[in-house]
C-alpha cells in the first residue's frame, strides 16, 4: 500500500514508522523547509521504555532528560530529528518544501500532483491513501496549504483540540506565579512551560523560545506515550 501523510508532525512520523515496519510505502509531504521546527508539542514522556523503542542510548544523551512529577522532560526538537532520521533510514520519503497541488481519483487510488520544491522527485505520485495531519488554525509561512479534494483525504484528529502556548526559560526565572499548566524542567538548566491561554507572566530574562500548538485539551493526553498509543490505534484501523 502507498500512503501519503500531509504534514511532518510528531504523530505523522510515528505513523510513518508503524507503516514502514509493515512494509508499506510512505511519503511525508511537508510545506516547511524542515521537519520538527518550530516545536509544536511538549517534551514529556511518562514511560521511558516507550521512548527507548525509537532512539538509541547515544541519542538519549542529547535529549537533556530530567524527571519531573508529570514524567520525564526532554528536548522535543531533537526527538523529532531522531524520528525523521529513523524514518528516512527505514525508507520513508520525507519531502520538505513540498506541497500537494491537486488530487485526482483514478481506478486504483489517487493521483497526487506535487510542487517541485528543491529536490529531484517526480511531480506526480500514485497513492492508495492520503492522511491529513494538519490542524485547524495552523498556517505555514505565506498561508500555504495543501490543495486536495476533501473526499480523497482521511483526517487524523485528536478529540477536543485546544490552542496551547509554550515558552522556554532559564530555571532561575521560574516563579510560583507563572501559573503554567505544565512545568517541565530539563537537565540543561531550562524549563519548558505551557499554558492553555496566552500567558500574562513574563520571565525576568525573557523567553529563550516561544511555541504555539494545537494539541489535546486534556493535559493527560499530551505526553509522547499518549501520542504513540493514538497512532498505533489509528494504524490498526488502516491495515
Amino acid at each position: 500500500m502507498n500512503v501519503g501523510l500531509l504534514g511532518g508532525t510528531l504523530e505523522s512520523l510515528l505513523l510513518a514508522l508503524e507503516l514502514r515496519s509493515l512494509h508499506h510505502e510512505v511519503y511525508i509531504f511537508e510545506i516547511d523547509a524542515e521537519i520538527g521546527m518550530p516545536v509544536h508539542y511538549p517534551g514529556l514522556v511518562k514511560n521511558l521504555n516507550v521512548l527507548a523503542e525509537y532512539i538509541t542510548k547515544e541519542q538519549e544523551g542529547f535529549l537533556t532528560m530530567f524527571e519531573n512529577p508529570e514524567g520525564w522532560a526532554f528536548r522535543m526538537e531533537w526527538m523529532m530529528k531522531f524520528l525523521s532520521h529513523r524514518a528516512a533510514i527505514m525508507g520513508v520519503q520525507c519531502l520538505t518544501r513540498t506541497r500537494v497541488l491537486k488530487t485526482s481519483s483514478v481506478d486504483s487510488g489517487y493521483e497526487v500532483n506535487l510542487s517541485s520544491g528543491e529536490r529531484s522527485f517526480p511531480s506526480t505520485v500514485h497513492l492508495d491513501m492520503l492522511v491529513d495531519f494538519s490542524h485547524p488554525g495552523h498556517f505555514n509561512p505565506g498561508n500555504l496549504r495543501h490543495q486536495h479534494q476533501q473526499e480523497h483525504v482521511m483526517a487524523y484528529s485528536i478529540p477536543e483540540l485546544q490552542q496551547w502556548y509554550g515558552g522556554l526559560v532559564v530555571e532561575s526565572d521560574v516563579t510560583n506565579d507563572s501559573e503554567a499548566t505544565l512545568q517541565l524542567r530539563r537537565s540543561d538548566g531550562v524549563v519548558e512551560l505551557w499554558w492553555p491561554a496566552p500567558p500574562t507572566w513574563r520571565a525576568e530574562h525573557g523567553f529563550l523560545e516561544t511555541y504555539e500548538a494545537m494539541i489535546s485539551a486534556n493535559v493527560n493526553e499530551i505526553s509522547f506515550d499518549a501520542a504513540v498509543q493514538r497512532v498505533r490505534s489509528f494504524a490498526d484501523g488502516l491495515v
